[in-house]
């Protein structure tokens, strides 16, 4: 079974980048329940406020960045 961890800081998005490692990007509806907005895919670019998955932009301060970590 797998768990999932939250990248946060710039170092863990960098380094998932670096690796070329597969992450998730989820969203909040305005109801604040989390969607899954990206299923899978790779960090192409990082600034400080926004990420871009697969071509897509997404703001930092709106999603959340995991990857899946086995247990």
């Amino acid at each position: 079974m797998n768990s999932s961890k939250t990248l946060s800081t710039d170092m863990d998005l960098f380094t998932a980048a670096l690796l070329q490692v597969p992450v998730q990007v989820w969203g909040r509806t305005v109801d604040d329940v989390l969607v899954l907005l990206e299923p899978e895919g790779m960090i192409g670019k990082i600034t400080p406020n926004f990420i871009r998955v697969n071509g897509k932009s997404y703001d930092r301060d709106e999603c959340i960045i995991r990857v899946e970590v086995p247990s």
